[in-house]
């Protein structure tokens, strides 16, 4: 039996994990339609879910969550399908005990759903212009911004850090392509 406390982490909300996987916290400020984290930090825009066009270099975690994607312009990150219907599922699928808190529960349920649903249905991106450089070192894809910061360090999808998440060919390939469009 799953109780509402028991969701997968992936269920976490997007905000949280927005303001732990760059930097500290208390960095955070609002800055038009993006976030800007401090002055060391890059500027991260949250936008739509993008559509995976025939030019981007995707890549997903080893599990399929989280999806990992690049632009000519910017590097994307976003739960994938099967991420997105995996908390869906989970969310659908939880039941209470009680009788009396069931037409309750279901209504919560419902407006969690769709809320999170329409949360997690969003992407992180960050422009390319913004990279020093990157590496794939001790099985961690690390890119690295102008003032030394490792975009998506301390972003942790279930129980691993995105960046050590890939399969190292998958992170290679996404290396190489990343690096030809930093040096355009």
């Amino acid at each position: 039996m799953n109780s509402l406390y028991n969701l997968n982490t992936y269920s976490v909300l997007f905000a949280a994990i927005i303001s732990l996987w760059i930097i500290n916290p208390s960095d955070l400020s609002a800055q038009q339609s993006g976030l800007y984290f401090s002055d060391n930090s890059p500027n991260v825009n949250i936008e739509k879910r993008v559509s995976h066009e025939d030019n981007m270099v995707i890549i997903t975690t080893k599990e399929g969550s989280v999806e990992l994607l690049l632009t000519d312009d910017h590097i994307i990150v976003q739960f994938s399908q099967d991420g997105l219907a995996k908390i869906t599922n989970e969310i659908n699928s939880t039941e209470v005990e009680h009788e009396e808190f069931s037409l309750i529960f279901d209504v919560f349920k419902s407006m969690l759903s769709s809320g999170l649903r329409t949360l997690l249905d969003h992407s992180l991106q960050i422009s390319i212009s913004e990279l020093e450089e990157v590496i794939y070192r001790d099985g961690r894809l690390e890119m690295i911004t102008h003032n030394n910061t490792v975009l998506f360090k301390n972003l942790e999808i279930g129980d691993r850090f995105l960046i050590e998440d890939f399969a190292e060919e998958d992170a290679i390939r996404f290396m190489k392509e990343l690096e030809k469009r930093m040096n355009n």
